[in-house]
């Protein structure tokens, strides 16, 4: 083929619509983009022009329409002379179409005073067309409500909007009071008002209320159920109404979202003094309140059904509860505990953060620091507030002994899976404050059956693996694993329960009852043999140990973590902050047990050797003198001093300043302060040693052999060996006792001893001085029957200043220490126990018998005294007769007028046992 001008034609040419055969090919499908793009917006325009012209004619129309319908409502209501039924139906019809809240509003008053004047003629409206009555009702009230809150902020009246609500939402406003219940106009009625009431429920009936409540009824009123205005006795009678109705109704779903949207309205935001010192008593002085229904409703389908769980909403139930719970009611009670399962953990929620800080600084208190502060009494707006009046009245006699009761006689795992979650929300932050103040936590800790169980139910929760095989949450946790959330909220509240009233309990048993010494009976105290406590040792250990990795969790790649999420794991909160600290509580919580097993089994071995030892721990501590700095900075941010000198003087920079340690570090440091007795002792004396070597390094003592290098030259006197060392050897005089100290002593005539100190004169001054330190004589220390030493209680009667004297006699034990000599000082087992714990709960009633064995004894006594304890006449302080003076000291506030009995006899004797070991020696 050939072209006109004689080319050859090798394909047919296409036509581009007149474009040049020189334009790009690019350009030519940009422009046909464009123009497509503008065909299509030109497109959008046409129809969004038609949308707004049919929105402005339709809004035209219905305008016009209502224009013309008020015209004809006007003109029937001046005509009307003498009203029958068509005609206010026929009024109430067009009313409903046209009306407006800001135009109609009088038209609105007027028709309701018609329409109550003459409800009769509209009660045979209801039976001869109840279809179209119950449209007509429906629309009328729901208007009155919302023009009552159209006209809520201003003074205008909303008495007759109130009243139409009054009488067409009861059967008064159809039927007269003589009409038999039963009858077929009673039925058609109840029909009506269960259909109005769903109609007006799901259109923010009972926000309507509540905003009249809190705006017509005064603030400010004492807690009363007699309602203190007309108004609210209104309100009150309109709820009660509904709630009548629903309880009687056949309609379920409607008697459940009646009890859920009233919660909702009422109850789950913070309460105004409205409902909570008028409208939750009045619920609560009726005998016939449906609180059982309540509970059902709230529970649904197995979960709560409200929205949003609230400490608001568990103070409603709780003082709803406090009359309509009574014994016997085997099923609200159980549905009463199922619904304090989900709203308990608000407890927690609210109050976590703000106690956390006021916990970890009071350990040794024996006060609830969950208190309500009574000039706030009655502002239940504050969710601090509201916990502790929660609180309260979930520690009330009569509900902690149903409580109990019901314990007793329901032990299927769904209710007892509920009552773990109701104490350790209970429980809270404030751990061992919580269980001590608390009674259902303190009984509890108490009975050895529920101890049992409670650990049985630990060691058989259960997860399914990726292989199908199901693994033991315990076992997960020992390795370090993270379980996926919903296993982490079944086993943190009952492994955490467990450790808290185990402590508990153990504190309050005396050698003789843990170990079943031959001649005595088996103790009904003791939860468990010793050769099950073994096994739960080994388990705890070991969980502790994994819970580490859980508080110190390596880097995870992210690709790991969509692997889990592709067979179904839930990873979506395995390092948030929240969820590691959960797992620090925790460990807090199972560490503090297992060092408390672990000291029972120093006093007296009933484990095998080694079984505290953990036996894949690797503690590779090659960098000691790091760890120990880490330490120590946050030691001295917790409060331990603040002096700077002091600060500067052990070489002790700011956390901040120091190196970051790695994850592993983290882990060891941890092992070392915590759990040190899991590594070999050989171990730990190899990390002590290697921090003294590196320590020295730093302070220039390598030439110690040749005598060179910076030194401290003391002179000191024989004859006042003790008086001499603390002035010239004082954290102002010598803030770094790490360096090397030559001693110039001066003998009895006042001259100066020959010799060179190579090292043996500074030992011998140690040796003397330490002798001289703990000579019972001088005052700072005393000596028990055994002649064992302990801090003396009264050294700050003896010397001003004893604070000093007592720093100054650790400084020259921690040089002893230092210069790795042989010290031998007998102290009591409670001192050396305090000396060395961290805590104050790990020195319990048993290291009493190490003071005063005496009244160790006499406290047993009292703990198993069958007669009357209150005819003992004791109470709650202490006499201390020390010096030729005699003082009473009261062992709680008002101790004075509490007197010993038999239910606060334990209680009496851990406040004795605390002040003499604790309180008496601190001070």
């Amino acid at each position: 083929m050939y072209h006109f001008e004689g080319d050859f034609r090798r394909r047919p040419l296409q036509s581009l619509r007149g474009a040049s055969i020189k334009a790009e090919k690019e350009a030519l499908v940009q422009h046909a983009q464009s123009e497509r793009q503008k065909r299509q917006d030109q497109r959008k325009r046409v129809f969004s022009a038609t949308v707004i012209q049919a929105f402005i004619r339709g809004s035209l129309v219905r305008i016009a329409v209502k224009r013309e319908q008020r015209r004809i409502y006007d003109s029937l209501q001046a005509g009307l002379v003498k009203p029958d039924a068509a005609v206010l139906v026929d009024m109430l019809r067009r009313f409903e179409l046209f009306f407006t809240a800001d135009v109609d509003s009088q038209r609105l008053i007027a028709l309701c005073q018609l329409l109550l004047k003459h409800r009769t003629l509209l009660a045979d409206e209801v039976f001869r067309r109840p279809q179209e009555s119950c449209h007509w009702f429906n629309r009328l009230l729901h208007i009155c409500c919302s023009n009552i809150l159209h006209v809520l902020p201003s003074s205008q009246p909303i008495a007759i909007q109130l009243r139409m609500l009054e009488v067409f939402t009861g059967e008064e406003g159809y039927i007269d009071q003589e009409e038999p219940r039963g009858s077929f106009k009673h039925r058609a009625v109840i029909t009506l008002l269960e259909k109005v009431l769903q109609f007006l429920i799901a259109k923010n009936y009972f926000l309507c209320l509540r905003e009249v409540l809190c705006a017509k009824v005064p603030a400010s009123l004492e807690q009363s159920a007699r309602p203190p205005s007309a108004i609210a006795s209104t309100i009150l009678d309109l709820i009660s109404k509904s709630v009548s109705l629903a309880v009687n109704s056949n309609n379920a779903e409607f008697r459940r979202r009646t009890f859920i949207l009233m919660c909702q309205e009422f109850f789950v935001n913070p309460l105004p003094e409205q409902v909570s010192q008028f409208l939750l008593p009045a619920f609560a002085a009726q005998q016939d309140f449906p609180y059982s229904m309540l509970l059902q409703s709230l529970l649904g389908d197995g979960r709560l059904s409200v929205s949003v769980a609230s400490p608001w909403l568990l103070y409603s139930v709780l003082v709803l509860g406090r009359g309509c719970i009574r014994r016997g009611e085997e099923q609200t009670l159980l549905n009463f505990v199922h619904v304090l399962c989900y709203l308990s953990p608000t407890l927690h929620a609210y109050s976590h953060s703000s106690s956390r800080s006021k916990v970890e600084s009071s350990d040794s208190s024996d006060e609830d620091t969950m208190t309500v502060d009574e000039e706030q009494g009655v502002d239940l707006k504050s969710p601090t507030v509201v916990i502790g009046q929660c609180l309260e009245m979930l520690n009330e006699n009569v509900l902690v002994e149903m409580l109990l009761d019901m314990l007793d006689c329901h032990t299927d795992s769904l209710t007892m899976t509920a009552f773990y979650k109701i104490c350790y929300s209970i429980m809270g932050s404030s751990h061992m404050n919580s269980v001590r103040s608390h009674r259902l936590l303190s009984t509890l800790a108490f009975r050895p059956v529920f101890l049992r169980q409670l650990w049985r139910s630990v060691r058989g929760m259960a997860t399914p693996t990726i292989t199908g095989l199901r693994t033991l949450l315990v076992q997960l946790l020992s390795r370090g694993l993270q379980p996926e959330q919903r296993d982490a909220e079944r086993i943190v509240p009952q492994l955490s329960l467990f450790c808290a009233l185990y402590s508990i309990s153990l504190l309050t048993l005396h050698d003789d009852e843990f170990y079943e010494d031959a001649g005595s009976s088996r103790s009904t105290s003791m939860a468990f043999s010793l050769q099950e406590l073994v096994h739960v040792t080994q388990t705890l250990r070991d969980v502790s140990l994994g819970l580490l990795e859980l508080t110190h969790p390596q880097t995870v790649h992210q690709s790991y973590l969509r692997a889990l999420s592709s067979v179904g794991k839930d990873c979506s909160a395995s390092n948030t902050a929240q969820n590691i600290q959960r797992w620090c509580d925790m460990f807090k919580m199972v560490s503090q047990l297992v060092r408390q097993l672990y000291a029972r089994d120093t006093r007296r071995s009933f484990c095998s050797s080694g079984h505290w030892l953990a036996q894949n721990l690797v503690l590779q501590a090659d960098r000691p003198k790091q760890l120990f700095q880490h330490y120590q900075a946050g030691s001295l941010r917790n409060g331990a001093t603040k002096n700077s000198r002091l600060r500067q003087s052990v070489g002790v920079a700011d956390a901040a300043d120091l190196p970051p340690l790695s994850v592993t570090e983290a882990r060891n440091l941890t092992v070392l302060t915590e759990l040190p007795f899991v590594v070999p002792f050989e171990d730990r004396v190899k990390i002590f040693q290697q921090l003294i070597i590196s320590d020295k390094e730093e302070n220039h003592r390598e030439h110690d052999s040749f005598s060179i290098g910076p030194a401290i030259n003391v002179l000191i006197r024989r004859n006042y060996l003790y008086e001499d060392a603390f002035e010239k050897l004082s954290p102002e005089n010598e803030p770094n006792l790490k360096l090397r100290m030559r001693i110039q002593l001066v003998n009895f005539a006042g001259l100066d001893e020959a010799g060179i100190d190579g090292g043996g004169i500074f030992r011998e001054f140690l040796s003397e001085l330490l002798k001289t330190c703990f000579d019972p004589n001088r005052g700072f220390f005393r000596t028990t029957h055994k002649r064992l030493l302990y801090s003396n209680p009264q050294a700050s009667v003896l010397f001003d200043n004893f604070k000093r004297h007592y720093y100054f006699i650790g400084r020259m034990l921690g040089k002893a220490l230092y210069e790795n000599m042989l010290v031998e000082i007998p102290f009591a087992g409670f001192f050396l126990a305090k000396i060395l714990s961290k805590h104050s709960s790990d020195v319990d009633i048993n290291h009493l018998a190490s003071l005063d064995p005496l009244m160790y004894k006499n406290l047993l006594y009292l703990k198993t005294y069958e007669g009357e304890v209150a005819e003992l006449g004791l109470d709650f302080t202490v006499v201390n007769n020390e010096l030729g003076a005699t003082q009473i000291e009261e062992l709680m506030p008002g101790g004075g007028d509490i007197l010993v009995t038999e239910a606060n006899r334990i209680r009496y004797m851990h406040l004795l046992a605390d002040y003499k070991l604790n309180r008496q020696v601190s001070e």
